[in-house]
This record gives C-alpha cells, sequence and structure tokens, in this order.
C-alpha cells in the first residue's frame, strides 16, 4: 500500500488523480447495471467516490494556486529587474549622450562622403576654421587647404585612405578669415555593414602653438648661426 500510495503521490499527475474517482464512480454505475446491489452499498461507494474527488479536487486546486503564485513571483522579479535596466539604460543613455556633446564641442572632427565631401563637422571644427555648419556641409574639404601645404601630402593622403588604410600627418589649413591653424590629423575609412567603404572620418588635434615654438626655435637657431658667420 505504501509503494502504491508513493506511486500515486509522486507519479500521477494532479489532474489525473481527479479523473480516478469520476472513473471509479463510472465502474460502479456500469456495475449496479449488470449486478443489482443493495442500495447502502451504492450510496456508501458513492459518497466514498464524492469524498475522492472533493479532496483530489482541493489537492489540485492548492496545487494549481501555489503554482499561480510562484509565477507572479517570477513576474514580480522579471518586472523588478526590467525596471532596474531600464533605469541602467537610461543612466547609459545620459552617459553617452553627453559623452558626444563633449566630443562635439571640444573635438575637432569631421567626416566626408568618398569624395571628400563634408557631411558632418563638430562644434569645435566649425570654431576652429570660422565656418558655419551650413557652410560647410556639402562643401568639399578643399576650401580649408592652404597655399603653402605641398599638393604631394593630399596625393599620399588620398592613396592611403582609398586603399583603406589610416593617414597621419600634419595640416597647415586656411581659415574663413584668411589666417590659418595647424592640425595633428588621422584619416581612416568608414565602412558599413556590409564591408563597404562609404566615406572617409577624420579626428585633428590643434598644434598651431606647437607648430609656433618649433618656427620660433627654428628662428633663433638661424640667428645663433649668422652670428656666429659674422
Amino acid at each position: 500500500m505504501r509503494k502504491l500510495n508513493y506511486f500515486i503521490q509522486n507519479k500521477i499527475s494532479k489532474k489525473t488523480k481527479v479523473l480516478i474517482p469520476l472513473f471509479l464512480t463510472y465502474i460502479i454505475l456500469l456495475l449496479s447495471t449488470i449486478m443489482p446491489l443493495p442500495s447502502y452499498i451504492l450510496i456508501g461507494l458513492a459518497s466514498i467516490s464524492t469524498l475522492l474527488v472533493y479532496f483530489f479536487t482541493e489537492e489540485l486546486l492548492k496545487s494549481e494556486q501555489y503554482i499561480i503564485e510562484e509565477r507572479e513571483k517570477e513576474l514580480s522579479t522579471f518586472l523588478k529587474m526590467f525596471a532596474d535596466l531600464s533605469e541602467e539604460n537610461k543612466k547609459l543613455s545620459g552617459e553617452l549622450e553627453q559623452f558626444f556633446t563633449d566630443f562635439d564641442t571640444y573635438v575637432i572632427s569631421s567626416k566626408t562622403d568618398l569624395f571628400g565631401r563634408i557631411t558632418y563637422a563638430s562644434k569645435a571644427f566649425q570654431k576652429i576654421s570660422g565656418y558655419t555648419e551650413e557652410e560647410m556641409l556639402g562643401s568639399s574639404h578643399n576650401i580649408l587647404r592652404h597655399p603653402d601645404m605641398d599638393s604631394s601630402v593630399f596625393k599620399e593622403m588620398w592613396e592611403t585612405i582609398e586603399d583603406g588604410n589610416i593617414w597621419t600627418g600634419d595640416i597647415k589649413n586656411l581659415k574663413k578669415d584668411g589666417s590659418f591653424y595647424w592640425v595633428r590629423t588621422i584619416i581612416s575609412p568608414i565602412i558599413d555593414i556590409d564591408g563597404g567603404k562609404i566615406g572617409y572620418n577624420s579626428i585633428r588635434q590643434d598644434i598651431t602653438n606647437l607648430k609656433d615654438e618649433y618656427s620660433k626655435e627654428d628662428r633663433r637657431g638661424s640667428d645663433r648661426r649668422q652670428k656666429r658667420r659674422n
């Protein structure tokens, strides 16, 4: 009996248990049609069957209620995790937005299409060049070319980036007002998700003061050499 009870409690599903007393009731009714049974036996068997149905149904309801409560706990935990992630995403989104704002404000950066036409110019780039965003977008980067720059520099630059490589070098640029500034430049290809080249990205560092110091040092050196000759 213990083995049978263990089997019933652990091997048979809760819903199946409810069907057992119903099946027994059906068997009792079937037997009563084949062989007449005393009414007290039928009443007793029917009572036992009813109790079994009640017992197993109650057990099933408790089990279902337990499952519902567990699912509610899991859902509550999931919603809390989702809320925490949403809050974290908002924080990261804010930090990322601040990063791009700082980048746009302080980093001399631009993007061009494959033909060198400007598609993006950071605020820092607009400030140092003297051009507005409206004036720069769609214009060729040549508007910044200073006549002192040897054309061979740009020839080498284009050959490098068109081959898909990164080019670095110092460039003297012409401002809108006719003055100049020096930038240490890094130019790299922009690649789309299919691996195709769609433009070029440039990041620059203002080295005008550094170049001025070099020029002053060169002039001082030249003056010292001239004095020694004299």
